[in-house]
């Protein structure tokens, strides 16, 4: 993963024209300014057209085990193109959206010096190479976690434990959890269970589950179902 291709991964994910109207960028569902997704209920593409789903964070991606909701897509690339092709989305036929690249002679030249030459292949991977690096910086949280071992010691035993105690307890100093916080965590991890399934680094188990949510509408949607064709997976 190289400086150039990240950064023609970048141009490409802010970029409006990788739409058939060039009214749709990633970004514009996948937007940095609301945590990598949006605040809608379900996205809007082209021509107005209302999704069936909320827009999922890009945040971390680079962790996870399968993209999209349910799972569909077993790699960022894979996940790049997807909306790309989506008729409700951007609704781009990848050929189409090829030669438009190519007749941008920025982006010829870019494509050119990282892949030799613009390709759908190309365009999935230097999407997939910026999304890898969207990933969520140290939280108060996880200053707290790295210091918890050493909190309660006297000077004399932190001195023992070594530069690297001494070092996380000074960053927690500086990055506090406030008590609500506190509070928060202790349910979450307590009373409310949430940590059945938010668990890990990441905060979540990289499965599918169906809380019954929108199992009483019309058309529930089928969520893994409509990928693995399996009955228990219905609405997951």
């Amino acid at each position: 993963m190289t400086r150039a291709k990240v950064e023609l991964g970048r141009q490409l994910y802010f970029d409006k024209r990788l739409s058939r109207d060039n009214t749709i960028s990633c970004a514009t569902c996948h937007d940095p300014e609301m945590g990598w997704t949006e605040d809608e209920p379900v996205s809007t593409g082209i021509k107005g057209q209302k999704g069936t789903r909320n827009s999922p964070t890009v945040l971390n991606r680079i962790f996870g085990k399968t993209q999209f909701w349910d799972g569909r897509a077993e790699s960022l690339e894979e996940q790049a193109l997807g909306p790309i092709e989506n008729p409700v989305e951007m609704g781009f036929k990848l050929d189409e959206l090829v030669q438009r690249l190519k007749d941008i002679e920025g982006y010829r030249i870019q494509f050119e010096k990282v892949f030799g030459e613009v390709s759908a292949d190309a365009i999935a991977k230097a999407i997939a190479a910026f999304e890898r690096t969207v990933m969520v910086g140290e939280a108060p949280y996880d200053y707290y976690q790295q210091a918890l071992p050493y909190l309660k010691m006297s000077k004399e035993e932190l001195a023992k434990a070594g530069p690297e105690a001494k070092k996380a307890v000074e960053e927690y100093q500086k990055h506090k959890m406030s008590d609500s916080a506190k509070r928060g965590m202790d349910l979450f991890f307590g009373k409310a269970l949430c940590s059945v399934c938010h668990l890990g680094p990441d905060f979540t188990d990289e499965g599918f589950h169906n809380l019954g949510v929108g199992m009483t509408a019309k058309e529930p949607d089928p969520g893994r179902k409509k990928v693995t064709g399996k009955e228990e997976d219905m609405g997951a």
